[in-house]
């Protein structure tokens, strides 16, 4: 997983975007985590909305869990990795 601070990221927005299409990249101001940058890259809007809209999740079962392109990059993972880190 890659970091980035949020000065770095200002400057940096295409390259940030990028990395993100192959691991997440965590925004970090202050040395602590504000922010998570996911890759979307190959998913449709349609996708993309209903995957990051917790109303529908909740209504078709899945009870709000991540969407799938963040649970197969990041999750709680990501957290405690950048915990560990500061």
């Amino acid at each position: 997983m890659k970091t980035a601070t949020a000065h770095d990221f200002q400057r940096q927005t295409a390259a940030c975007m990028d990395a993100a299409q192959h691991e997440p990249v965590v925004i970090t101001r202050y040395g602590r985590p504000v922010a998570i940058l996911t890759g979307v890259a190959g998913y449709d809007w349609e996708d993309i909305y209903y995957m990051t809209n917790k109303a529908f999740r909740q209504e078709i079962g899945s009870g709000g869990s991540s969407p799938p392109f963040l649970s197969r990059s990041c999750g709680e993972s990501c957290w405690e990795t950048t915990r560990m880190r500061h």
